[in-house]
């Protein structure tokens, strides 16, 4: 981050610092005391689960050069600088603010219901050729997140790409106004979160609440999208569309698809990225004409899209001898999933399938029709085999047995409590050739599974036949 003294961070807090050091420059925050770095000032964050003033002394012991708290600590020394704040989060809230507004980078926001993680991945991977760039680790999306991802900016950065999310209304607009962005990208809306934003109706307004801080700046709007299209007509500030649609400002054209990526088209360039699943090409669409519209050449742009690997847990191809597993465990609404269950179906045509699914969290009243809905595809795509986890993807397998009873068709289902079951499940019943998709919401921790495959596959020469099997049809 940004250096400054423990005395500028109790001003800007509005803490009162106890102990010496108030001329001490530090350039770096840490709330995990497992991974804090020496010279880094804590902060106590409290969570459902912990509390970060327990593991002061911890933080203390690894260096740390400063406790920011809002409690009472102990076994503190009276010397260490402690600086005592109303709330920890929002004195968080307020550091990330200071360096945002000290900051030299070019912020992008960037959210949206489907994709807006791999855009990111994608975008900081291109941006880091034209600069020192920081984008958002992993899915640091919310009110803890954003305010780390800030907080990572130093005096050299030249791009920042803050990853925004929310699961209800009002936190979008609250943390686009942190980030004080200089443009914004909208990825594909749909049908997530619908727990706490009720309606696909309400995700859209949800979004939209990034687009009441960006003013007159630049958004990037997907033209494939008929809500987002809607969005830009009523934004008074530049919108910029992108996407297959004939109308959009840089339109995609010549997809191909195949196992080694995708190709696409954009303005006469050709482009390339080396990741799985045709979806993916509206994230490359976004950064392709961001990019652009800071003056990075094509050229480079398509050099650096064909070094990108993609963000993990999202479509990564697994090889072990002639078993292939698609890890796309990290999250999953019913769009991101039907589209990963015609990958399945599609570019495997002719091996057995087997489809690995848990539970997609946050669906609200209309969780369990989703997921019957999907077992219907599922059947519909001739999937062979199906294995659920967790009790609403219990009822995605319930209605592919009756869909598959009704149509006469087979398919192998197994429904399973967790994923420990799901893995000894897998242990048995899967066979050399088998083409494995993992997909599930994060919270499922379908992961685990990619070992399970391994050890199966990797380091095994014999394969077990299945048993235990219950078939419908």
């Amino acid at each position: 981050m940004i250096s400054m003294t423990l005395e500028q961070l109790a001003l800007v807090t509005g803490g009162l610092r106890t102990g010496d050091g108030g001329d001490r420059v530090f350039d770096g925050v840490s709330i995990d005391s497992r991974t804090l770095s020496d010279g880094d000032v804590y902060f106590c964050l409290k969570g459902e689960r912990f509390d970060g003033h327990q593991f002061a002394s911890e933080a203390v012991s690894k260096g740390a050069s400063a406790i920011v708290h809002d409690a009472d600590l102990e076994g503190i020394a009276g010397e260490l600088p402690c600086i005592r704040v109303n709330d920890v989060q929002e004195a968080l809230a307020q550091l990330a603010s200071w360096v945002r507004a000290h900051s030299q980078a070019r912020v992008v926001t960037v959210t949206g219901s489907v994709g807006k993680t791999t855009t990111k991945e994608m975008l900081g991977h291109v941006l880091a050729g034209d600069g020192p760039t920081v984008a958002s680790p992993k899915s640091f999306n919310n009110e803890i997140g954003v305010p780390l991802t800030l907080l990572s900016i130093n005096e050299e950065t030249r791009h920042a790409v803050v990853e925004i999310g929310g699961n209800h209304h009002g936190e979008i607009r609250e943390l686009t106004r942190l980030a004080a962005p200089d443009a914004g990208i909208l990825t594909r809306l749909g049908r997530a979160h619908l727990g706490g934003f009720g309606t696909i109706d309400g995700v859209v307004k949800a979004k939209s609440e990034m687009l009441e801080n960006l003013g007159d700046r630049d958004v990037f709007f997907n033209a494939d999208d008929k809500r987002q299209v809607a969005l830009s007509w009523g934004f008074f500030g530049k919108a910029v569309t992108y996407g297959k649609n004939s109308r959009a400002c840089h339109r995609i054209d010549c997809v191909q698809e195949s196992m080694s990526g995708i190709r696409f088209r954009m303005g006469g360039t050709r482009y390339r990225i080396p990741v799985l699943g045709r979806w993916n090409v509206e994230s490359a669409g976004a950064v392709v004409s961001y990019c652009l519209s800071l003056g990075m050449s094509p050229q480079k742009i398509a050099e650096r899209l064909l070094t990108f690997r993609g963000a993990p847990m999202r479509m990564r191809l697994h090889r072990y001898k002639n078993v292939y597993l698609i890890n796309d465990a990290y999250n999953a609404c019913p769009d991101s999933a039907e589209e990963a269950v015609h990958f399945l179906a599609r570019r495997f045509a002719g091996s057995r399938r087997v489809l690995v699914f848990g539970d997609m969290l946050e669906l609200g009243q209309d969780s369990c029709r989703y997921h019957r809905q999907l077992g219907k595809k599922v059947v519909d795509l001739g999937i062979e085999v199906l294995v659920t986890v967790g009790a609403a993807a219990a009822g995605m397998g319930e209605a592919a047995q009756l869909e598959a009873s009704r149509r006469g068709k087979k398919i192998l289902i197994r429904t399973c409590e967790d994923a420990g079951v799901a893995g000894r499940c897998l242990d048995e019943w899967l066979l050399p050739g088998d083409r494995i998709l993992l997909k599930a919401s994060r919270r499922m921790g379908l992961e685990t599974l990619v070992g399970v495959v391994r050890e199966r596959f990797g380091a095994r020469k014999n394969a077990r036949k299945p048993s235990r099997t219950k078939v419908a049809g």
